[in-house]
């Protein structure tokens, strides 16, 4: 009679022995990029070499670069005593007066005066002679620009003597009241007809025989205005300090040009730094 066997069964594979399992291990997860402070951290002397570069550069263009000197006169409107100052609206005159000379510096007559006796050209009287008024009083700073103290002192000197003589000659008249009443009434009918000769659509401002004819207007409107609170002021604008010295803007090109340097150096030097920082730490050595 046969036999009958059970059949053994097998047991099962033990955990990470036998056939290899259908699902692979995961990859390891990459290091996590550095920020920019780990690498500025890490790298902190490469920004101070560029920064020390960058500084040197900005040095040498500061000595390399031809300094601009500028010297200061300044220009008083109405006469430097009590009795005038003291005159019932005269302060507002001479402020708006003051506003109206300091315009006057590019006019043509004062441009072609420095130019005769500067040997500069129009052009570079215009850029170098500028002429602003000391906000609420009645002075006028004359600032003329050179290559040299000696250039910038003579522009502004002769500067200012142009716009006293242009000014003397817009109030060559005769100072008594009646005369001046006279005079003030020809400027008002003469501003009224340039500003009605200007072709339609065209600002007063813009034209330059209504700002003539305006300023004109003015000077003698406060000359007449001084006249009939018993004060005539046949001087309207005299110099109250020439120009003796002038200073350069070197120091202030120097220190900008380091600033700009050594911030040029840092700004490279962090942008070279971050991706060695990454570099570093796929090799997987730490910061």
């Amino acid at each position: 009679m046969p036999i009958l066997r059970t059949p053994k069964r097998k047991k099962p594979a033990a955990l990470g022995s036998g056939r290899a399992s259908r699902h692979p291990a995961a990859a390891p997860l990459p290091p996590p990029a550095p920020t920019v402070f780990d690498s500025v951290r890490r790298y902190w002397w490469l920004l101070a070499i560029l920064a020390l570069i960058g500084a040197g550069g900005g040095v040498i263009f500061g000595f390399a670069r031809a300094p601009v000197y500028t010297a200061e006169s300044r220009l008083n409107v109405g006469r430097v005593n009590v009795s005038t100052q003291s005159i019932p609206g005269f302060q507002q005159a001479a402020l708006v007066l003051a506003d109206s000379y300091s315009r006057a510096i590019v006019g043509r007559q004062v441009v072609t005066n420095v130019e005769q006796k500067t040997g500069l050209s129009a052009n570079s009287v215009a850029n170098d002679l500028t002429a602003v008024q000391i906000p609420q009083t009645n002075i006028v700073r004359v600032l003329g620009d050179g290559s040299s103290e000696a250039a910038a002192v003579k522009l502004s000197v002769v500067g200012s003597r142009a716009l006293i003589a242009y000014v003397g000659k817009l109030n060559g008249f005769d100072p008594q009241s009646q005369l001046v009443l006279k005079e003030y009434r020809k400027a008002v009918s003469n501003y009224a007809a340039a500003k009605a000769a200007l072709p339609a659509g065209q600002q007063p401002n813009t034209d330059p025989a209504v700002s003539a004819a305006k300023l004109k207007l003015r000077t003698i409107g406060g000359v007449y205005a001084t006249n009939s609170a018993g004060q005539a002021a046949p001087n309207t604008l005299q110099a109250l300090a020439l120009a003796s010295t002038a200073g350069s803007d070197r120091g202030t090109i120097l220190q900008r040009a380091i600033f700009a340097g050594a911030l040029a150096g840092l700004i490279v030097g962090t942008l070279l730094a971050i991706p060695m920082a990454r570099r570093r730490m796929r090799r997987g050595k730490p910061l």
